[in-house]
């Protein structure tokens, strides 16, 4: 018997055409203008089952073995249980790395956010994902630095880039492991 794929449909008012995708999370959803009939997105996921497959065993491979499992539960129970740890380890390396850095920033806020690390804004306000306490210290301390190297330059120029690898000469291995979970 043929293995079962779970699959949402959404709607959308602004769809033009039916879309299907294969999340970071190996969740499958086909996205369609409201007036494609359910039948059609059924038929699209059966016809498409091999290349679906594909896409749920890449997710697999692809993640680190050695990584904390709570880095691939998306559950608001587990945001709310760690936000004020993920709260106060942030603000200790923030601190920590802000003085390194000789930087000033405003506000940390800690969020639920499914693709992102975190995020720098123009006013000086650092978001960093709640998931942050469950990576290795060099990998969190990368993300840190990574945002704080945003309030010097707002890109991922060169320039930036030099600055991020100043405080963290490892850098490159620290993204291209923590790609391998977003």
């Amino acid at each position: 018997m043929a293995q079962k794929i779970n699959y949402k449909i959404k709607k959308s008012a602004r769809a033009k055409s039916v879309r299907l995708s294969v999340s970071a999370r190996g969740e499958v959803v086909v996205t369609a203008p409201r007036l494609v009939p359910k039948y059609f997105a059924e038929r699209l996921v059966e016809q498409k089952r091999d290349w679906i497959l594909r896409q749920l065993q890449k997710m697999q491979t692809k993640r680190p073995q050695n990584a904390d499992p709570r880095l691939f539960n998306y559950s608001r129970e587990q945001y709310e249980k760690y936000r004020e740890k993920a709260r106060e380890f942030c603000a200790k390396r923030v601190a920590y790395w802000a003085t390194q850095m000789d930087l000033d920033y405003n506000r940390i806020a800690i969020k639920n956010m499914k693709t992102r690390w975190g995020s720098c804004s123009i006013k000086k306000n650092l978001n960093f994902n709640y998931k942050i306490i469950f990576l290795k210290p060099e990998q969190a301390d990368y993300l840190i630095v990574h945002e704080l190297a945003h309030l010097r330059q707002m890109n991922h120029s060169p320039a930036f880039w030099k600055i991020v690898e100043e405080y963290v000469p490892n850098y490159k291995k620290n993204r291209i492991e923590l790609n391998k979970i977003f």
